[in-house]
């Protein structure tokens, strides 16, 4: 699969190959060598790396996936259990991490350096995702017992709590380029909507077929997530109009994670003979004429991947995770205020509010 993978990728890329009016994908396990389980959370547009977590006998752990390849990702030795979750297109990641005196905490590592994410006075936090201009959203719980709830940060630091009037708890679990969140949102009788949060406020997003969770959201506006209904559990891609069926090939059950621009999604499925997760990555399938492009490009796009597959292979080569770096600057409390056809982020900062664009522009 290696050797297969990185050729699908550049075609892909060098094209700008898509046809989501086939709605057809050709899906590739992707496998840590020797795990019991591989989870696969994010990939970056042009197809080159993903990040996720592969599960052995002695717990969880991060790695990347470069040019079809596995690294495993180091970090703090005191870290039994972390998984990686986003990964942005300067190969900077975000992730989790659970290990006293952690219990549950975030982290950035961006240009090689490490910076711990921690919500104030949460007991745990996870940072879900993170866009090229190091936007961040993620979860928190201020008791174990709680429900989770999501806040927004930026490079400039500060947390800002996200909420929606009426659903009491909210899950930001992506956000684009364009700063565009999305997430799943529980209402007080306890029914899960997929929402998606722009500077014009809260749209909701409810498969027809039951409650929904959006996962992800690419730089056209494309989501992917999950829909529960009578049978369970099963993963859709949504293109702005209409909803498709994820499903890997002869799996029990599918969990999409990521879509990049490029239509490449990313995810786990459980095999039908065994209860334990294999990743994938699924590629659309190119309309007739693309193909020919495809042939065309091969060699000059395999010459400029094994060109620069070593340089970009280098950022990951190895990453000390400490425990002391921590964002200094707090915003205070914020929340999407009104209804939500009208919904805007209000941030108290001292005696006063500002408003802030929630889509970070």
């Amino acid at each position: 699969m290696a050797r297969h993978l990185p050729c699908l990728i550049g075609f892909i890329t060098l094209f700008s190959i898509r046809s989501v009016d086939a709605v057809e994908f050709i899906y590739e396990t992707m496998h840590f060598p020797g795990a019991e389980e591989t989870f696969v959370n994010d990939i970056t547009s042009d197809g080159f790396a993903a990040v996720g977590s592969y599960v052995d006998d002695t717990g969880e752990f991060g790695y990347v996936w470069v040019a079809g390849e596995f690294s495993s990702f180091d970090v703090d030795e005191q870290l039994s259990d972390f998984f990686l979750t986003g990964i942005n297109n300067s190969f900077d990641v975000v992730g989790g991490a659970f290990d006293p005196p952690f219990d549950a905490a975030g982290f950035l590592i961006a240009d090689g350096e490490p910076t711990l994410i921690e919500y104030p006075g949460a007991a745990e936090t996870i940072a879900t995702s993170v866009n090229d201009d190091l936007e961040i959203v993620g979860l928190f719980l201020e008791n174990p017992e709680d429900d989770f709830r999501s806040f927004y940060t930026g490079p400039e630091g500060g947390f800002q709590e996200l909420t929606i009037s009426g659903f009491p708890e909210v899950l930001a679990l992506g956000i684009n380029n364009q700063g565009i969140i999305v997430g799943g949102a529980y209402d007080d009788n306890g029914v899960e909507s997929g929402f998606i949060l722009d500077i014009d406020g809260v749209t909701l997003l409810d498969h027809p077929d039951g409650e929904t969770e959006l996962l992800d959201v690419n730089d056209l506006g494309e989501v992917v997530g999950l829909v529960e209904d009578a049978d369970g559990l099963r993963s859709f891609f949504f293109d702005g109009e209409d909803f498709y069926d994820v499903a890997f090939p002869g799996a029990r059950e599918t969990s999409v994670s990521a879509i990049n621009n490029f239509g490449l999604l990313v995810g786990e499925y459980l095999p039908a003979d065994s209860d334990d997760y294999h990743g994938f990555i699924a590629f659309p399938v190119p309309e007739p004429q693309a193909l020919t492009l495809m042939c065309l490009g091969a060699a000059s796009t395999l010459w400029r991947r094994r060109r620069c597959d070593r340089g970009r292979r280098r950022r990951f080569s190895r990453c000390a995770f400490t425990s002391d770096v921590r964002p200094d600057q707090f915003l205070g409390d914020a929340k999407l205020e009104d209804s939500l056809d009208d919904a805007k982020l209000v941030v108290a900062v001292g005696p006063t509010e500002s408003q802030l664009d929630p889509a970070g522009a």
